[in-house]
């Protein structure tokens, strides 16, 4: 499964009225609520913040905490940590939802706004779904933006206010697969490239380098492994 599909992300918006320095009022409109609805099943979940919520907590929350298995939650803590590494954020910039119906575990992450100035939705939508492998269990990556119909243009208009029929934004999904081997070679990008471009690429570079390190990291703790099994030997000989 390269490609997620049938996942409608929804924005209600809100009025808000703000007076500045000279007395005089202004009228505009935030983002009020952020939810995700599963097409297949009609499931409609709602973001929340790092501060209503924190992330690692709702994934303890649903069983994988510390206690529970420490090794499989410091490997989820350790992917997150890398992505907000490469993507030069961190986790308060980001909404979270955390799934596990049909035992799989789905974290979903968004850090959309609306653009008051332009009307526009801007931001990024990232999936991390667990897959299992015939040796191991780890988080398999989906992303998108919010572009305009053909991705050509970065973020979506829309119009909250009465003009615009008050409507929540509504953007289907389609989110690509990341997948990165350290044996990959990255392509150069070319002197025109657009934003988005240069966003993924610069993704992919994040995605081999941290590739390696989760690699060696896992080859040092084998040759511990390897090693604390020499000396038990030892010690029985």
């Amino acid at each position: 499964m390269n490609l997620l599909t049938h996942y409608t992300l929804f924005a209600n918006g809100r009025l808000c009225r703000a007076q500045n320095t000279k007395g005089d009022w202004s009228s505009f409109y935030i983002i009020e609520s952020i939810r995700l609805k599963n097409n297949n099943t009609n499931q409609d979940e709602a973001f929340i913040s790092e501060t209503e919520k924190k992330l690692m907590k709702s994934i303890a929350d649903v069983g994988y905490s510390k206690k529970a298995d420490r090794i499989r939650y410091e490997s989820i803590r350790r992917r997150l940590t890398n992505f907000y590494k490469q993507t030069f954020t961190k986790k308060s910039d980001w909404k979270h939802i955390v799934d596990t119906t049909g035992n799989v575990l789905k974290i979903w992450l968004t850090n959309i706004y609306y653009d008051r100035n332009q009307k526009r939705m801007f931001g990024q939508v990232v999936h991390f779904r667990e897959s299992d492998t015939e040796f191991k269990t780890e988080l398999a990556r989906y992303e998108t933006l919010i572009t305009e119909r053909y991705g050509q243009t970065d973020g979506r208009f829309h119009d909250f206010s009465k003009a615009g029929g008050h409507k929540a934004f509504t953007h289907h999904l389609e989110m690509e697969k990341q997948e990165m081997r350290t044996n990959t070679y990255i392509k150069k990008l070319r002197e025109n490239a657009t934003l988005i471009e240069n966003t993924k690429h610069n993704n992919q570079i994040c995605e081999a380098h941290n590739n390696l390190v989760d690699v060696l990291d896992k080859q040092q703790q084998l040759i511990q492994q390897l090693q604390a099994e020499i000396n038990k030997l030892t010690k029985a000989a």
